[in-house]
């Protein structure tokens, strides 16, 4: 009887920090306060409850690649060739008709690559909706390359659902601030 009575108060304590009574006896549930907001992995990645599988790579990596790596050959104005073992973040890959947003850093922090825009197969010159990047280590620091408007080609293949795999081509290229004019061949990949 001891325990039903504590069972019973127990309840009654329950109900009354969550509701209210209506004055005939009966309990008014108030909703409470406003729900906690998405759960997360520790690492900020939100996970989703909504039946979408969260992000599998490390955070800052969205899509279905996880690593790769990228090469830059340029001569002109600069003669040198960059390693880019890593594939930088956020990466975001995925096949037609989808977008990708791929980058690749270098063991210095002034070397680095991006191609963005709308997936696709085969080749591209660069535009508006089809972006290369690159920055190179020269002695007067890191010079910047920017193409949108056709001076370089883009080519994917395979552009499958885990792996993207490319070509670059430019001619006559002026970096960032018109001082240097480079030609480039390069290559990258990202797999997950």
């Amino acid at each position: 009887m001891r325990r039903k009575l504590i069972a019973i108060a127990g309840l009654t304590v329950a109900l009354a920090t969550t509701g209210c009574a209506t004055g005939n006896g009966s309990v008014q549930i108030t909703p409470g306060p406003n729900p906690s907001p998405l759960p997360s992995d520790g690492s900020g990645t939100v996970i989703n409850p909504s039946g979408s599988l969260p992000p599998t790579g490390p955070p800052g990596i969205t899509g279905s690649v996880t690593h790769g790596q990228a090469t830059l050959s340029l001569t002109g104005g600069l003669t040198q060739t960059v390693a880019l073992p890593t594939l930088g973040t956020p990466a975001i890959w995925s096949p037609t008709p989808g977008s990708m947003t791929l980058s690749w850093t270098g063991l210095d922090p002034a070397e680095s690559m991006s191609v963005g825009g709308a997936s696709f197969t085969g080749q591209q010159s660069t535009s508006p909706t089809l972006t290369l990047a690159f920055s190179v280590k020269t002695a007067k620091g890191a010079t910047a390359f920017r193409s949108q408007a056709g001076d370089c080609t883009i080519t994917l293949n395979p552009a499958l659902a885990t792996q993207v795999g490319g070509l670059v081509f430019c001619t006559n290229l002026k970096s960032v601030d018109t001082t240097v004019t480079v030609n480039v061949q390069g290559s990258f990949s990202a797999a997950g």
